[in-house]
């Protein structure tokens, strides 16, 4: 998946700057007025920052979900969860690296003051958060208040993030919604076993958070798993959304079945 957006965002990067020199390129380009070469470059920033978006959503489908833009030919991202692994996290660090230099590279005569505004807000915080991946250690999402030395903490880790996540931001309207709903429970233990990774590769390092936090974490932890035991989480929450929406069962019910392998 990654290697695959990585392709698209060279294709549609570079097709992004054709755009900026196409009227220069061509035979007509000694009387192309300053307005139309302005308006091209403008299209192939705005072409370039609708590339770099979705491609950050492709490491961060919960994000494109709560965007409401897992839609249309995106929509596949509806049924997927950040890959918490070392491996998924440098692979998100690629791609910010690849997007950063194109963003670097894009030039900026001609361009509005909101077009440079956001090629601006992407540089800065794709170089901040490169800065926090190059730390062995840690979570370093991109834009987002959870930045923290510990990858799971008593106020950080997907133990808290899920469960408001999924009740929150994931709308069931439909039997694909549902269904969406339910490859992400069955996605969980990945995600958890992620995290596990990166926190045992920590404490290899010496990294391991004060047991005053641990204590935190843990009490935290214990409440989350009662709360799974009750059926007051994924299962319960779906059967509500299907109720709401009007729909048959069959999906909470096999939703019943999994819910206690995500969180158990």
């Amino acid at each position: 998946m990654t290697q695959t957006s990585l392709s698209i965002t060279r294709r549609q990067a570079l097709a992004g700057l054709g755009a900026t020199s196409a009227l220069a390129l061509s035979g007509c380009a000694a009387s192309a007025r300053p307005e139309a070469i302005a308006q091209a470059r403008v299209i192939g920033a705005q072409r370039l920052l609708e590339v770099v978006g979705y491609n950050l959503l492709e490491h961060e489908p919960e994000r494109a979900t709560a965007l409401g833009v897992d839609t249309g030919r995106h929509a596949y991202l509806r049924g997927r969860l950040e890959d918490q692994s070392p491996a998924g996290q440098q692979a998100y660090a690629a791609t910010l690296r690849q997007d950063l230099a194109h963003v670097r590279s894009f030039p900026r005569e001609g361009l509005d003051s909101e077009t440079l505004t956001s090629l601006d807000v992407v540089e800065s915080a794709y170089d901040l958060a490169l800065d926090g991946f190059a730390l062995p250690y840690g979570d370093t999402p991109v834009g987002n208040w959870r930045t923290a030395p510990y990858v799971v903490i008593q106020n950080v880790g997907e133990y808290l993030a899920l469960p408001r996540f999924m009740q929150s931001n994931h709308k069931v309207g439909n039997g694909d919604d549902a269904d969406a709903y339910i490859e992400r429970m069955e996605a969980m233990p990945a995600t958890f076993d992620g995290e596990l990774a990166r926190i045992s590769a920590a404490r290899a390092m010496g990294v391991v958070p004060p047991a005053f936090l641990l204590d935190k974490a843990i009490g935290q932890m214990q409440q989350t798993i009662a709360s799974a035991g009750k059926g007051e989480l994924f299962a319960a929450d779906l059967r509500s959304k299907l109720q709401a929406a009007g729909m048959p069962e069959s999906h909470a019910n096999r939703a019943a079945i999994l819910e206690a392998g995500p969180i158990a």
